[in-house]
């Protein structure tokens, strides 16, 4: 199975492939799985070169905000999705 993700960091659309090379129960369905990314040498370049900008911007500022980011556990995350679902 390949999966897409896809997310947002310094404002830049972030795309990504790859597939699941391990899973681990971290509660009642709730999963945490291991990637594999498939990426070439174009997209490996691109990806340092943000990678490098927000190791810069946080030096500055450990509290980096300029992306998708979940700030509460997983658990809680799920929880208020499937709430918003009901």
């Amino acid at each position: 199975m390949i999966l897409q993700f896809t997310t947002q960091l310094l404002d830049t659309e972030i795309k990504v492939t790859g597939y699941p090379v391990w899973l681990k129960e971290m509660d009642d369905d709730l999963y945490k799985y291991g990637i594999e990314y498939v990426i070439d040498e174009n997209e490996r370049i691109d990806l340092v070169k943000i990678f490098n900008q927000v190791q810069i911007k946080m030096k500055h500022d450990i509290l980096f905000a300029e992306g998708s980011f979940v700030s509460s556990s997983p658990a809680a995350y799920f929880n208020s999705l499937n709430r918003k679902c009901i």
